[in-house]
């Protein structure tokens, strides 16, 4: 029998990585998946299976996931995470996706997160959330590359 008949998807190997104690080997099996692959594996999960998924891993992995996600849907799926499990994913998250899954959220859960996160993450992620998504202040981000004037930049 052929090797590619007998491949598990990747939403199995997930599953099975759920399942195992081995967060180290989830990391390294979802770095490996295409971006195609793990947004098609994270929709055959449940929601329980996908917070587990983001319980799992590092807050980095975790927030790298959920950027991948429909910001509703992040948002959903991190309402249901105790806050301050999500306030160390949302505090990975880079800040235009950051304010933006906030903002999907119910005001008091987005609130109960904000309360959890590190103080000057809070007030970067709070300073966004005056904006309107589909405006300027809204789509921006707060992190940015600075080189000294002395260091020339080459193809």
């Amino acid at each position: 029998m052929n090797e590619i008949a007998t491949k598990n998807k990747p939403w199995e190997e997930i599953r099975g990585f759920l399942l195992s104690e081995s967060s180290g080997e989830l990391e390294t099996y979802l770095t490996d998946l295409s971006h195609t692959e793990l947004i098609r594996s994270l929709f055959r999960l449940s929601d329980e299976e996908q917070r587990t998924l983001l319980l799992k891993v590092s807050p980095d992995s975790a927030a790298g996931i959920v950027e991948e996600m429909p910001d509703t849907h992040a948002a959903e799926i991190l309402e249901e995470m105790p806050a301050d499990d999500a306030a160390h994913i949302v505090e990975a998250v880079g800040s235009d996706a950051k304010a933006d899954i906030l903002s999907e959220m119910d005001q008091q859960d987005a609130d109960a997160i904000l309360e959890e996160m590190e103080e000057e993450a809070a007030a970067d992620a709070r300073k966004l959330l005056k904006f309107e998504s589909d405006t300027a202040g809204g789509l921006m981000q707060t992190e940015f590359f600075a080189f000294p004037r002395k260091h020339t930049i080459r193809k």
